[in-house]
């Protein structure tokens, strides 16, 4: 992990959890207080802020239907929930049927009176969720006029809590399915 910063409290891996939880909570409390005061653009700026802490922290753990790493993601889900609330434009959960399993993912629209618009479908790397890329806050692709999907394909955030591991070539399978 030699790129990614730690605060100096992490001394090794097996603090990443502890630490980086503390640090997001810390967060999300400060989204909350300005949340409930109105101011929507520091509130989604500290749901963001919390959300690749949380990240950081359930990234650190690989066993599966780990209650700690259970408890984590859903920190990222209720931090997302309050991001896509506050949206000053429309973003959608989807489910996209794939196979046996479902494909998360977040759909960013263009206003109704920009329809219809190209789309882009935004695959992230492997280390990845689909919270943080591409950044909600300033989103380059959705700022020049593009729908933007991203999804949590084979291997990454939720699907790997939903146990969908990536092999050498499931993730083009569920971007096609995406696609479609």
């Amino acid at each position: 992990y030699d790129e990614r910063k730690f605060p100096p409290d992490v001394k090794s891996y097996a603090m990443v959890a502890r630490i980086m939880e503390r640090q997001a909570r810390h967060k999300e409390m400060l989204a909350r207080g300005a949340d409930a005061r109105g101011h929507s653009v520091t509130a989604r700026q500290l749901y963001y802020r919390a959300i690749a802490d949380y990240h950081a922290a359930q990234h650190s753990i690989f066993e599966d239907d780990n209650s700690e790493k259970l408890y984590l993601c859903g920190r990222i889900q209720a931090c997302e929930d309050r991001m896509i609330a506050l949206s000053p434009t429309a973003v959608e959960r989807v489910e996209i049927p794939w196979e046996k399993h479902s494909i998360a993912g977040l759909l960013y629209l263009q206003p109704k009176a920009a329809q219809p618009a190209p789309s882009l479908l935004w695959a992230n790397g492997m280390d990845s969720i689909r919270e943080l890329w591409p950044d909600p806050l300033h989103n380059w692709a959705f700022e020049r006029g593009f729908n933007v999907l991203v999804i949590d394909g084979p291997g990454q955030g939720v699907s790997n809590l939903r146990k969908i591991r990536v092999t050498d070539d499931n993730w083009e399978r569920a971007g096609k399915a995406a696609i479609d």
